[in-house]
């Protein structure tokens, strides 16, 4: 009896390591094929060279945003030149929008360095035929109140 009640202590201690041992190569599964679909999608829009380009951005979280109302971002040359509220038709100061995802290439570099965190849940969808994020949601729990939304749409080559 007793060398049974050890060999199942074993049995189980042996079953924790194993599934203490897999839930890092999970996460870096899970990260590595993010990563993967991230590169897939900046070589798909960096091959077809756009510079000049507008969308419509909008940011949604339960915690007050920097801007509540969708924008309107004009890009040329890779910088932006205008963002425009699209609501009110105002143009937003540098100041208004420092700091946030703007460009194709800065949006690419937010996804990349949300999913560096392991902290964070990232779900990201690409346009399909140019490979910009489209929708990116960066949530550091399970609840909504935890995420923020990014979401570009009416994407049009200038």
């Amino acid at each position: 009896m007793q060398k049974s009640i050890t060999s199942a202590i074993a049995a189980l201690f042996v079953l924790l390591f194993l599934w203490l041992s897999a839930v890092p190569l999970l996460s870096w599964y899970e990260y590595s094929s993010n990563e993967h679909q991230l590169d897939a999608a900046v070589q798909r829009w960096h091959e077809d060279g756009i510079e000049d380009y507008s969308f419509r951005f909008e940011m949604s979280a339960y915690f007050r945003v920097p801007f509540s109302d969708a924008v309107q971002v004009f890009v040329r040359e890779s910088e932006i030149v205008d963002v425009v509220n699209d609501r009110t038709l105002a143009k937003m100061l540098d100041s208004q929008y420092k700091g946030i995802p703007l460009t194709v290439d800065q949006l690419f570099q937010h996804v990349r360095s949300e999913l560096a965190s392991n902290m964070k849940t990232v779900d990201v969808t690409y346009d399909e035929e140019y490979g910009f994020p489209s929708k990116i949601r960066v949530s550091e729990g399970e609840s909504e109140r935890d995420a923020v939304v990014y979401t570009v749409t009416s994407f049009e080559q200038l």
